[in-house]
């Protein structure tokens, strides 16, 4: 069977080399792409082999560390002469030259640090430890689901997670999971020698999991606002618009037809070959407050994006801006942080809310102000329903000619936030071109100068989701300024041009996400939103009104309506969202509370085992060196010997006897207690135990000799060193 425990530990080599992987992207992921990141990623799968070779070899240990740091030099200087002298790039072009540089950086950085380690680990328990360490927290430095509050990152694997309806920071999670588990596989497949040092290290391994997978209560709250934001994301990967399970855009006038832009609309037009997607319940909307929205819709707002990152528009994480809704789902009653004023041109409304898809927050008809969890009438069709407490506009648009844009209590801070746009000149002279078709007397007019925008936009854009300008580096500025497409696509653009335009002149604007469902499919007492009322629109801030839905009405819809939702499927719902008296109250998972819970009982625990792990293991290693002061027999001077011995990573190798160890290892002392342990274990008691004494003292002296004061006392502090001897 010894060719079958070869095979398997062979196998350690190219887990090791494709474990390099996710470990360069998670280091480099924020510097590098393209080629760049293909040749770090090469040279960290070709340092594995090279280190093991190295490992073998006869070279110091610190010509390891010399050769890194001249190596490291070296690169930096190679670097710094591709972009310092201008032979370079006249001859390759300046692109190609900074992408030699780029591509020198990372492969030869990462080569030298990961085969340097990788060599040292091999020969030594103290770097392979350190190089498990490295691995683990380098990959949990990409893949933990609240890196820096970034809960969707990495966008390219979220994007994937999102595709299948699937919630990215669990997926996120399992891969921290399975990146935990490789580790403890490679450990144990390293050296048959290391299997208990693999053991100790896994509750360690568990700890770290757990403390890097499980969200903190205020990121938890951070991560559930993060699921309007998916609508957008497909600005930059291609991917279609989404929230929670579909996403499309939406009129304000009933000028076009209603239309699925979600990933399950795609699959029923293969499907059906017709272009008509199937249409499905989301949540169900019981209105207690008697409600009609002037413009024809009823817009329920799941969250806001006014943050600009260069690109697009995300949500903020900036906790000074007012934000006016509810972040994730509570358990117990809660108010937005923000609410509009109240004077005038709202009107407050209470509803209930029966979600049968989870969500990421919760909504209300415009600006929820308060949210409550309620009993679930049927917890075997419905997630979760909670009450809602929301403020909705009541004006008509001509109402707001005589209303000022924007808040006077606003700081620079505040103005700078909601008026931050690309810095592209071509937004400010559009807006100031359609402005300048205003009649005087409404040319200074804020309101006015918006209305026109949203005119003009609603006369020249056409709706499609088949057109996404993903490949532009700013996808409003080709959906706005062509060349190709020009003023075709989906809600996103016609939002996000709409902002960036009032923005340009000035005009506070953000976009809301959510759903927006015509006021002519209410019944008696509420409605039903389905996934083809997903949609992003954009909103002006009017002072003493608040955030007002300002959306845009594309003159045509280029794709084909979908299906419409069974008006008895409709009526049954809502029926069951009323509460019964043998209503239960069902609420998701707290995992903030949750982990409340079961910390304080997984942290003793674990404590509880590394103490006895590392407590027994210092006792087997005390027992060992010191049992010949009670039982004075040469086989137990040797072991304690042998123990010093191993401290320092000496062991004997396999098939040498003890003598020939004691001669490669140079010891005079320790000739002197193999002799004797020899001479005994032969019958041969030609010498006194008592007489080993002297030489296990001076063991200790000569040691100190050629190993420094530092390593022996790590070795000494190494609870499992006693594994390595042999």
């Amino acid at each position: 069977m010894k060719w079958f425990h070869q095979s398997v530990r062979a196998l350690r080599f190219p887990l090791r080399m494709m474990t390099m992987i996710p470990v360069v992207i998670s280091l480099l992921w924020d510097y590098q792409q393209g080629y760049a990141m293909f040749a770090s990623v090469l040279a960290g799968m070709l340092a594995i082999p090279a280190g093991e070779y190295l490992g073998r070899t006869k070279i110091r240990a610190y010509l390891f560390f010399l050769a890194l740091i001249i190596g490291s030099v070296v690169v930096k200087l190679l670097g710094e002469s591709l972009g310092y002298f201008d032979l370079f790039a006249s001859v390759l072009g300046t692109s190609l030259t900074l992408q030699l540089q780029a591509m020198l950086y990372g492969f030869g950085f990462v080569f030298l640090v990961a085969a340097a380690l990788r060599a040292l680990a091999h020969r030594n328990m103290i770097f392979f430890a350190l190089e498990f360490w490295a691995i683990a927290l380098c990959c949990a430095a990409s893949f933990a689901p609240h890196r820096n509050g970034k809960v969707l990152q990495p966008l390219w694997l979220s994007d994937l997670a999102w595709s299948y309806g699937l919630e990215p920071t669990y997926i996120l999670g399992f891969i921290g999971s399975g990146l935990a588990l490789m580790l403890a596989l490679l450990t144990l497949l390293e050296k048959t020698k290391r299997i208990p040092f693999s053991i100790a290290l896994l509750p360690l391994l568990a700890l770290f999991m757990l403390i890097t997978v499980l969200p903190s209560s205020e990121r938890l709250q951070e991560q559930q606002a993060q699921g309007a934001n998916e609508l957008l994301k497909d600005m930059q990967s291609g991917g279609d618009p989404q929230i929670m399970r579909g996403g499309q855009s939406k009129p304000e006038q009933n000028k076009r037809d209603r239309d699925e832009n979600g990933k399950e609309q795609e699959r029923a037009q293969k499907n059906d070959g017709e272009g008509q997607g199937q249409s499905y319940p989301l949540a169900v909307v019981l209105m207690e407050t008697d409600f009609t929205p002037p413009s024809e819709y009823y817009y329920m707002r799941q969250e806001a994006l006014s943050a600009y990152n260069g690109i697009r528009l995300t949500p903020t994480r900036d906790r000074s801006i007012p934000y006016d809704g509810i972040l994730g789902f509570p358990m117990v009653p809660a108010e937005a942080a923000e609410a509009p004023p109240m004077d005038e041109g709202r009107q407050e409304i209470q509803g209930t809310v029966a979600l049968l898809t989870p969500h990421t927050a919760p909504f209300g008809i415009e600006s929820i102000m308060s949210y409550t969890p309620t009993k679930n009438p049927r917890p075997s069709t419905f997630v979760q329903t909670y009450a809602f407490t929301s403020s909705a506009t009541t004006f008509d648009y001509e109402d707001y000619l005589d209303y000022a844009v924007g808040n006077p209590d606003w700081d620079d801070k505040l103005w700078e936030h909601y008026t931050i746009g690309p810095e592209d000149e071509r937004y400010k002279q559009l807006a100031d071109d359609i402005v300048s078709t205003l009649p005087d007397r409404w040319r200074d007019n804020p309101f006015a100068q918006a209305l026109a925008i949203k005119l003009y936009l609603d006369e020249n854009t056409r709706y499609t989701r088949k057109v996404r300008h993903a490949e532009a580096k700013d996808p409003t500025a080709s959906f706005l300024f062509g060349p190709q497409n020009q003023f075709i696509g989906y809600c996103v653009h016609t939002s996000h041009a709409a902002v960036f335009l009032w923005r340009a002149i000035g005009i506070p604007a953000r976009v809301g996400v959510g759903y927006a469902v015509e006021a002519q499919n209410r019944r008696a007492d509420g409605f039903m939103i389905s996934n083809v009322d997903a949609h992003a629109w954009p909103e002006l801030y009017m002072e003493g009104v608040g955030w007002v839905p300002f959306d845009i009405a594309p003159a045509e819809n280029l794709d084909q309506g979908a299906q419409s939702i069974d008006e008895q499927l409709r009526d049954s719902l809502m029926e069951l969202a009323r509460e019964q008296e043998h209503s239960e109250f069902r609420r998701p998972i707290d995992w903030t509370l949750l982990w409340k819970k079961i910390k304080p009982i997984i942290l003793y625990g674990l404590g509880v085992v590394l103490f006895l792990v590392f407590g027994l293991h210092y006792a087997v290693k005390i027992y060992r060196r010191t049992r010949f002061y009670w039982s004075p027999l040469p086989h137990f001077y040797y072991v304690s010997a042998l123990d010093t011995l191993s401290e320092q990573g000496w062991r004997r190798n396999s098939g040498e006897s003890p003598e020939g160890f004691a001669r490669r290892i140079d010891l005079p002392a320790f000739q002197v207690i193999t002799q004797a342990h020899v001479a005994n274990a032969l019958g041969r008691d030609v010498v006194d135990a008592s007489g080993l004494v002297k030489p296990q003292t001076e063991l200790s002296s000569q040691l100190s000799s050629k190993v420094s004061f530092g390593r022996r006392i790590l070795g000494l502090l190494n609870p499992f060193s006693f594994y390595l001897s042999r």
